[in-house]
């Protein structure tokens, strides 16, 4: 049986730290407050330079912002 993985990020916690808006960082990113709120909220995948450019913008890693998870049985949490 073939697992799912997830994306999670940090990205609301980073712009608050940094006191930034929603527009700063789409305006940084390349793309519109909207599909940035999208990306926040977890209800749409960033594009590879995206997530470069986010992690950029906040001085971090990729690794520092997004993480890659599983499910496994009795719905544990696997950080890959």
């Amino acid at each position: 049986m073939k697992q799912k993985h997830y994306l999670d990020h940090t990205i609301k916690e980073e712009r608050f730290k940094k006191n930034a808006t929603q527009k700063e960082v789409a305006d940084a990113i390349g793309c519109t407050t909207q599909a940035f709120s999208l990306i926040e909220r977890g209800e749409r995948m960033p594009s590879v330079i995206q997530s470069l450019a986010i992690a950029r913008f906040f001085n971090k890693s990729v690794y520092e912002i997004f993480t890659i998870y599983k499910i496994i049985k009795n719905n544990q949490r696997i950080n890959l």
